[in-house]
């Protein structure tokens, strides 16, 4: 995802308006003498003193329960990317809310600390927060600079998987290349020797015909695609009984079966200027996969 584009400076604005919101409902809370006379905000400091315990005040409270809900959020999306028939905002969505709510817990958990560790336990939680705010942070830096980076470096880069498969395509290639020039360098060699043992001057002489080029043979040009892909599916009804009235029957059922079952590995392809190395909306990166299952339905 970039960062610096049309799009997220709407998500930037509402990142900033909200930190700065926290801000002042912080300040005008537990330090009511640094607001400017006559702004008024509502008292959210109730019976606990601010500074032996903000967390426990209302306030903190609110800043702790929102930050808890993103956390919530940024899980699901884990299942938002496995789920590709729910639909309820696009995967992208999803990420730029992923990003910059989770960019926002940090003012949150800021304020609702109170600037303070607290015991050893809060102390722990800060810490596990800072460890995954810092890596998902330099994790969104790599993701903007890297495919940039990769396009300039390793133009024509492949994942490790497939480098076996595309080494014997170019040895195919090499190899059908030789078969098809084979016949331009014999005639240019038989060409030169009838032209030493030719009489000088001689008009009925002519010379060989001039190869210029070899037609293709059928199959020279491997096109991306070309692959077989086998599915086996096998189920086996154990029980079933159809109820009256019922909109379906009820069955209980276990089933077998195989995806690519012909291929170890997903079918190389340039999707994505071959930054993936396969398409995933035709095959799987895990290639052959075997599973065995067991269900029911009413």
């Amino acid at each position: 995802m970039r960062i610096f584009n049309r799009v997220n400076i709407i998500w930037f604005l509402f990142l900033s308006l909200g930190t700065v919101a926290a801000c002042l409902l912080y300040v005008s809370t537990f330090h009511p003498q640094r607001v400017p006379v006559g702004v008024r905000f509502p008292q959210l400091s109730g019976d606990t003193p601010g500074y032996i315990n903000v967390g426990a005040t209302p306030l903190g409270l609110i800043f702790g329960s929102i930050a808890f809900g993103i956390f919530i959020f940024a899980g699901l999306l884990g299942l938002r990317k496995k789920i590709v028939l729910w639909r309820i905002g696009t995967v992208q969505l999803w990420l730029r809310a992923h990003v910059w709510l989770t960019l926002l817990t940090i003012p949150l958990v800021i304020l609702h600390t109170g600037f303070r560790l607290g015991g050893p336990m809060t102390t722990l939680l800060v810490t596990l927060y800072a460890i995954v705010m810092g890596s998902g942070i330099y994790g969104l830096t790599l993701q903007h600079y890297l495919p940039r980076m990769m396009n300039e470096r390793l133009s024509t880069e492949t994942v490790s998987e497939q480098i076996p498969f595309i080494r014997v395509q170019l040895c195919q290639a090499a190899e059908k290349m030789r078969i098809r020039f084979a016949p331009i360098e014999a005639a240019k060699t038989t060409g030169r020797s009838m032209h030493s043992f030719t009489p000088a001057g001689d008009p009925t002489s002519t010379p060989p015909p001039l190869v210029t080029s070899a037609p293709l043979e059928s199959g020279d040009l491997h096109y991306l695609g070309q692959d077989w892909y086998l599915d086996i599916n096998a189920r086996y009804t154990l029980w079933r009984e159809v109820t009256p009235g019922a909109k379906a029957p009820a069955e209980s059922y276990v089933e077998v079966g195989s995806i690519n079952l012909l291929n170890r590995h997903a079918a190389f392809s340039t999707y994505q200027f071959s930054t993936l190395g396969y398409d995933p909306a035709e095959a799987d990166i895990r290639g052959r996969v075997l599973y065995a299952g067991f269900g029911l339905r009413w």
